[in-house]
């Protein structure tokens, strides 16, 4: 299966979704911002789907190039990023941006980042979406680079090495969670000394708030309405969280530590 995935993210991305090959006169689709869809909860609300598929092979609208990777595509404001990794001449992780209606390669943000303490068995490539919010896009790479580009043109607004900064305990398979954007937070589970989860200032990259000691996980954080207030909810490494999202206190806890099942860490 490993073996699989990785061929298949070393040849071709082939964004050919439903959303704008099968429904009828090509209407617009909605964008698909961030990391499970625009409200972060897997639901998809276009009208006029097909039921039926047509025989043979769906037309494909177009196909680009790009390397390893384990991240799905996001897709905003007429373009599609994806993020993946290539390992010569040197490592380097990418953040790639196209155009979402010819596949146009717009722009690539390239940055040097080995390996060396993620797992030697999925070594592919980067796993978070980015997220695209106000015209700005926040990638997170597998070893903790976090960059807020200009969704647009690609430039730098602000990075941060996470891994630096708040000397994370690596996951074994690496930083996996996509950012979470909440008011002019954004919201990132890093797993590192006293600060499982940390909270940015979205335009800056100014850090509001850290919270929860806790190893990180691979589970992105989410927002839910509970008790009539928005609670910031994350899996972390073990136990499930509520938070104050603009504070970072936790309102509550539940132990829920990994356990191993036929071998696998679950």
């Amino acid at each position: 299966m490993l073996h699989l995935c990785r061929r298949i993210a070393s040849r071709l991305i082939a964004v050919a979704l439903a959303a704008w090959v099968l429904q009828p006169m090509l209407l617009p689709a909605e964008d698909w911002p961030q990391w499970r869809g625009p409200h972060r909860d897997g639901t998809w609300k276009e009208t006029g789907i097909v039921e039926t598929l047509p025989e043979g092979q769906i037309p494909i609208k177009w196909r680009a190039e790009i390397g390893a990777g384990y991240s799905g595509p996001t897709v905003a404001g007429g373009r599609v990023y994806v993020t993946d990794r290539l390992t010569k001449p040197k490592e380097i992780e990418r953040v790639l941006c196209f155009d979402e209606e010819t596949g146009k390669p717009l722009w690539s943000h390239t940055y040097e980042c080995r390996y060396s303490r993620i797992g030697y068995r999925y070594p592919a490539g980067p796993r978070a979406s980015v997220t695209v919010h106000d015209g700005k896009a926040y990638s997170l790479g597998a070893t903790g680079r976090l960059f807020c580009l200009d969704a647009a043109k690609g430039t730098v607004v602000w990075e941060k090495d996470l891994d630096e900064a708040y000397r994370i305990e690596m996951p074994i398979w690496g930083i996996a969670a996509s950012p979470l954007i909440e008011g002019d937070l954004l919201i990132v589970q890093v797993g590192g000394a006293e600060a499982c989860l940390v909270a940015f200032d979205k335009h800056t990259g100014e850090e509001r708030w850290k919270a929860v000691k806790d190893d990180a996980s691979y589970s992105a954080p989410i927002i839910v309405e509970q008790a009539g207030k928005r609670v910031l909810v994350c899996w972390t490494g073990n136990q499930v969280v509520g938070l104050d999202p603009t504070s970072g206190n936790v309102h509550w806890s539940q132990p829920f530590k990994i356990s191993r099942i036929a071998g696998v860490t679950v």
